[in-house]
């Protein structure tokens, strides 16, 4: 998806009318690799590829520690995720 060697990817949905759109979190590991410096970001992937190759990245929304099970309605126009920070509790504790 990207020349990008930081950039990981996971946890990927695709949207239900626009096949081409991928929702997935990235993962930059372009800082020092500790998991509290790495940037995550809950990203759209336009999967059509550019001249070099790649597909074009935007960000949806950052800033939380942790993204994860991005999931669109059944039609597209609603997408939900989960969120939260290392600072706090994970959602499964707290």
């Amino acid at each position: 998806m990207t020349s990008n060697p930081s950039y990981r990817f996971g946890d990927f949905v695709v949207h239900p009318r626009h096949p081409h759109l991928v929702v997935c979190i990235l993962e930059d590991h372009d800082t020092p690799n500790t998991p509290t410096d790495i940037v995550t970001t809950l990203v759209v992937v336009d999967t059509r590829t550019d001249a070099l190759g790649s597909g074009r990245i935007c960000s949806l929304i950052s800033g939380a520690d942790l993204y994860s099970t991005p999931r669109f309605n059944e039609d597209g126009t609603l997408l939900a995720w989960c969120q939260w920070d290392l600072r706090a509790d994970m959602p499964w504790d707290g």
